[in-house]
């Protein structure tokens, strides 16, 4: 099956479809606080740390004796209270459990690994991660059919809703001169996920039309 072209005129990829996509089809996760973010707001509050320290001090590889200002701040950033942090394993077992509490929201995009996992899996498309974000930068303009079809059915899009339409020619004669050869691409794409039955019907569909239009010799010469 042919593959969409990048050549003026042609159809492509369209260059930022598939990055809008990715976006939009961000998910709202929930996750701890990263250790560099906690430092960063701890020399907000004036008890400046290092996430080095901040590591150490969760998990056991310096003793749990935080200066009075450093617990009041951690207690401030965690939402709990500086009682909450008592000196030793318990102060330790508290500062783990309300960091594991103080979960932050994001939107976050599907990786292109989990996308190509997908498209592995559903399609049987084995694409790389990195040809995926060539793709998606616009870097590589011209997958393959099957390619196009398997991200639309991950996105749940129309596969022509990727696609740069061809260029338009001018005057009246705009459809006389639109190329044939993209035309026939189009039409190959269109049978993407078409069931074999449902592929046998088109070819005797258009076994049909070609007959009807006198295009193949044998066609002729049996009429």
């Amino acid at each position: 099956m042919g593959t969409p072209s990048s050549r003026a005129g042609r159809t492509g990829l369209a260059k930022t479809r598939l990055d809008q996509l990715f976006r939009d089809n961000s998910r709202e996760t929930r996750r701890e606080l990263h250790a560099t973010e906690v430092a960063t707001a701890m020399a907000e509050l004036g008890e400046p740390v290092t996430d080095t320290y901040l590591r150490m001090l969760r998990y056991g590889q310096r003793p749990f004796n935080p200066s009075e200002g450093k617990r009041r701040a951690l207690a401030r950033i965690l939402d709990g209270r500086p009682e909450d942090l008592p000196t030793g394993s318990a102060g330790r077992a508290a500062l783990n459990e309300l960091w594991q509490a103080k979960l932050v929201t994001e939107l976050k995009e599907p990786s292109t690994r989990e996308v190509t996992e997908w498209l592995r899996r559903h399609h049987g498309v084995a694409i790389t991660p990195r040809y995926l974000q060539q793709l998606r930068d616009g870097v590589a303009t011209n997958p393959s059919a099957a390619i196009v079809g398997a991200l639309a059915a991950y996105f749940g899009v129309p596969m022509d809703s990727l696609l740069v339409p061809p260029e338009s020619g001018r005057g009246e004669d705009v459809a006389a001169t639109r190329d044939e050869d993209d035309e026939v691409r189009l039409m190959s794409m269109r049978l993407f996920g078409v069931s074999p039955q449902g592929r046998a019907f088109i070819t005797s569909v258009i076994e049909d039309v070609r007959r009807n239009e006198k295009l193949d010799s044998l066609a002729e010469d049996g009429e």
